[in-house]
């Protein structure tokens, strides 16, 4: 039996009610496989941009609705996806991701069982009503364009660390790329908080 897309949203809201809706398949290459289905999109980033840093030159992306046996439709879809790289030209500098919640343990067996990794995690926790985030010794504030020397160069620790790892490049400028993305974030994607020790260590 397949499972709807109205099904995955209830079944992922039974393992963590934290999780946001799923959102309907995105646009990208069709596949089938064992009462699942999902699409493939396929992301480019040119060279020299800042996006390499953190990314391979070619991401494969899949999204999936599975079967109410999920960790069986996970496998068979990843199982075709394995097919369909093969066939294909292989690019060296590529990836294929997934992203699927993390308590759903039986897609995640399956996704190991097929050769991924955990990469990244997303954590959240809801507070208790009225409770304040008060760590002693450490001021949260706002950042000003006098701090965005010391943002990038945190940006390039991050970078430097994750190299070794995760996912993180350190690419030629990358330094360079990383004060573009960060003046970038100020100006257009909102505001950045910085964390403040004492002592004048920090944390962003």
């Amino acid at each position: 039996m397949t499972s709807t897309a109205g099904q995955q949203r209830a079944r992922f809201a039974a393992l963590d009610p934290l999780l946001p809706p799923s959102p309907p398949l995105p646009p990208g290459e069709p596949v089938e496989a064992g009462g699942a289905a999902g699409t493939i999109a396929h992301v480019r980033f040119p060279s020299g941009s800042w996006q390499r840093l953190w990314s391979p030159a070619h991401l494969q992306i899949l999204s999936a609705v599975l079967p109410l046996d999920a960790g069986t439709g996970m496998s068979a879809l990843l199982s075709s996806w394995r097919e369909r790289i093969t066939l294909a030209d292989t690019e060296p500098d590529s990836s294929c991701t997934v992203t699927w919640p993390s308590r759903d343990v039986v897609v995640a067996r399956a996704l190991l069982d097929h050769g991924f990794a955990p990469q990244l995690a997303l954590a959240v926790r809801a507070p208790a009503e009225g409770a304040a985030h008060i760590v002693p010794g450490v001021t949260v504030r706002e950042s000003t364009r006098g701090d965005l020397e010391e943002i990038v160069d945190l940006r390039f620790e991050e970078l430097r660390y994750t190299s070794f790892v995760g996912h993180g490049v350190v690419r030629p400028g990358a330094k360079a790329l990383l004060a573009e993305e960060v003046r970038r974030g100020l100006q257009f994607g909102g505001r950045v908080w910085i964390a403040e020790e004492e002592g004048g260590r920090w944390g962003w």
